[in-house]
């Protein structure tokens, strides 16, 4: 579910992005340009950052899915990271980037 709301968060603020550099197209400034693009740029790393960092969340990988699984847990060894620390980072960036989509 996580994955899924990334993807539509990220294709939601592109493609506002993109409107908005359509609407300026007609008058476009440089400054303007550069801080549409700049704004697309951390966008699509945060989006990047954050699949790649959920899928991190547990040592080893496949924990991320088997570790609900009673009978797979019982007999492998994993860690998962607190994933209250990702939610936070992950709003922090997000808040950002939806201010600077905004404004």
């Amino acid at each position: 579910m996580t994955i899924l709301a990334q993807c539509a968060s990220f294709t939601i603020k592109a493609s506002i992005l993109l409107f908005y550099r359509r609407i300026a197209r007609s008058h476009p400034s440089r400054a303007f340009v550069h801080i549409n693009s700049t704004v697309f740029i951390c966008l699509t790393l945060q989006f990047f950052a954050a699949i790649i960092a959920l899928f991190c969340t547990c040592v080893p990988f496949e924990a991320f899915w088997n570790a609900y699984d009673p009978y797979w847990a019982k007999s492998n060894t994993f860690h998962c990271f607190n994933k209250g620390v990702y939610i936070i980072s992950n709003g922090v960036c997000t808040f950002a980037i939806h201010r600077s989509v905004i404004h």
